[in-house]
């Protein structure tokens, strides 16, 4: 008996090492993608990655680029279109599920960005930028739901209870929600 137990011990540390691997891998890929995405577009590279996505849908790297450039150019139906075309060639590309929560975001399609970034944080539940904007989601529907969003800003600060974006998006949503007290104690900090 206690032979099994010590290699299950031992399979069960294996699979934690696996998983703190891939949560990192996961961390680096959604790092990459923010700084591809603040880029300046280069115009002819996105043009070409527009047609080597039309060329080639079976090319993930093609539909990841073309999407790239979309967004970067507020072509977001576009975006959306190469990402799902993406997400069919490799669904469990953390990248494609990434952007289209920010692609949506920044359509102004709230409800769909944040399925999208739930999806992101079953994988990275410590990401606190998309921890921050999934709770933002919240506030910005057109019915909006400040207890939900207030409750995702809370948890982005168990992570970083100093970060700035979460801070004044949290002052905000108090605001919003009529709570003036928690409001300036936010804004305190």
């Amino acid at each position: 008996g206690g032979n099994t137990a010590n290699r299950t011990n031992a399979d069960q540390k294996n699979q934690d090492a696996i998983d703190q691997t891939r949560l990192k891998g996961d961390e680096q890929k959604l790092e990459d993608r923010r700084r591809k995405l603040s880029e300046q577009p280069n115009l002819k590279e996105g043009e070409e990655a527009a047609k080597l996505a039309k060329a080639e849908p079976d090319n993930y790297d093609a539909q990841m680029n073309a999407a790239d450039y979309c967004y970067q150019t507020s072509k977001f139906d576009s975006a959306i279109k190469a990402l799902n075309q993406a997400l069919k060639l490799n669904p469990e590309a953390i990248e494609a599920i990434y952007m289209l929560g920010i692609t949506y975001f920044e359509a102004k399609k709230y409800e769909d960005a944040g399925i999208w970034f739930e999806k992101v944080l079953e994988k990275t539940p410590d990401d606190i930028n998309v921890r921050t904007d999934f709770g933002l989601t919240y506030a910005l529907r057109r019915k909006p739901n400040y207890d939900r969003a207030i409750r995702e800003f809370n948890r982005s600060l168990e992570i970083d209870p100093e970060h700035p974006q979460t801070l004044q998006n949290l002052t905000v949503a108090y605001v919003s929600n009529l709570e003036a007290a928690n409001a300036r104690t936010t804004l305190a900090k």
